[in-house]
C-alpha cells in the first residue's frame, strides 16, 4: 500500500523516525496502528456508556485477560461431559 503524505507531515514523520533510529514506513505503521486502536477504543466505550445510560446494561463486565485465553486443554478419563448431560436429561 502507498500513502502519499502532504511534505510538512512526512518532513515530521521523517524526523521523528531519525530520531527513534528507525524506518520511516516501521514508524508510520506504528503511529498509524495506535491510532486505529485507540479509535476502536473510544467506539467500544462509548457504545459502553450508551448502553449504561439508556438503562439497558446495569453493570458492565470487566474485560478478560487476553493471558488466560490459551490455556492447554486438560484430558480427563471418561466419557465427555456432553453424554452425560444428555444422558441424565433423559
Amino acid at each position: 500500500m502507498t500513502i502519499l503524505l502532504e511534505p510538512a507531515i512526512e518532513a515530521r514523520l521523517r524526523e521523528r523516525a531519525a530520531r527513534e533510529q528507525q524506518n520511516a514506513d516501521k514508524v508510520a505503521n506504528t503511529l498509524l496502528a495506535e491510532a486505529l486502536m485507540r479509535d476502536e477504543a473510544g467506539k467500544v466505550e462509548a457504545f459502553q456508556k450508551a448502553l449504561l445510560s439508556s438503562g439497558l446494561v446495569k453493570q458492565l463486565a470487566p474485560p478478560r485477560d487476553p493471558s488466560t485465553a490459551d490455556r492447554p486443554l486438560i484430558e480427563v478419563p471418561g466419557k465427555p461431559v456432553s453424554e452425560t448431560l444428555i444422558e441424565e436429561r433423559r
